[in-house]
């Protein structure tokens, strides 16, 4: 199959025994070639720039850009900690009463441990116990001492039973 520029050339060249000779030797010689290297011809000249010598140029308008600058960002660091200062203490709050609730529970469990002590330690068994144990005896009736019913406009006498005891 041939191409088109194949059959110009044809066209174009005569056909006698030196063309293609030629041809082919021009071929041979085409095929150790190496091909074009892209930008070959382009050459780059570098040359050292020694910058050290210039003295940058104050710009006085600078420093007062850089101040609003800074105060603008401070400003607005300053409404978003104001527009997040609620939620934040609503949190807060959250978090103590959840600390409230547990130590409630804590010392309800508390108090009905200490209420199941004094149970123990007040009932008439225990009280018996107590006193088999350090040998204490009942009162006699004549010792016994009974209160009256309070009366308005009276005063708790003070009994003597050491002048009783004695008699």
């Amino acid at each position: 199959m041939a191409t088109i520029a194949g059959f110009l050339d044809r066209l174009m060249m005569p056909r006698t025994a030196d063309a293609t000779a030629s041809r082919a030797g021009h071929r041979e010689r085409e095929a150790f070639k190496l091909r074009p290297i892209a930008s070959e011809d382009v050459f780059f000249f570098t040359k050292r720039v020694d910058n050290s010598r210039l003295v940058r140029q104050a710009d006085p308008h600078a420093g007062r850009a850089q101040g609003w600058m800074i105060a603008g960002s401070m400003l607005g660091a300053l409404a978003l900690v104001a527009v997040m200062l609620p939620a934040l203490s609503t949190a807060v709050a959250g978090y103590k009463i959840e600390s409230l609730r547990q130590e409630k529970g804590r010392l309800l469990n508390e108090r009905a441990a200490l209420d199941l002590a004094e149970a123990r330690y007040v009932s008439t068994q225990h009280l018996q116990e107590l006193a088999r144990k350090q040998n204490f005896i009942d009162p006699d009736p004549q010792n016994v001492v009974y209160l009256e019913a309070r009366q308005e406009n009276t005063i708790a006498k003070s009994i003597d039973l050491s002048k009783d005891q004695a008699r």
